[in-house]
């Protein structure tokens, strides 16, 4: 509730789905449907979530850890934030979306 709360004070509640946990059979759908995909957190091992999203297309934007500069090798994967800020992430997704 506090996130839908933010995303209508913010004005983009219309352009932010909250979907809440999806089935894994239905994983594909939502990746194919996005635009992009951000992995921010601070703790991973090999975050399986990066090659899900990059496998259906999906550009992934990631912070720097577990194994994240690996799986993003390339541009045209997505791109690892340098620093992990909301800042960095908002450039980041700028830059896979407008690039």
């Amino acid at each position: 509730r506090a996130l839908t709360a933010q995303a209508a004070s913010l004005g983009v509640e219309a352009r932010v789905r909250f979907l809440g946990q999806v089935r894994h059979e239905a994983l594909i759908d939502v990746y194919n449907a996005a635009d992009a995909f951000v992995l921010a957190s601070t703790r991973e091992g090999c975050p399986n979530v990066l090659l899900e999203a990059m496998a259906c297309g999906t550009p992934a934007i990631a912070a720097d850890a577990g194994g994240a500069r690996e799986v993003i090798g390339e541009p045209a994967a997505g791109l690892v934030l340098d620093e992990r800020t909301p800042e960095a992430v908002a450039a980041a997704v700028r830059r896979v979306l407008f690039s």
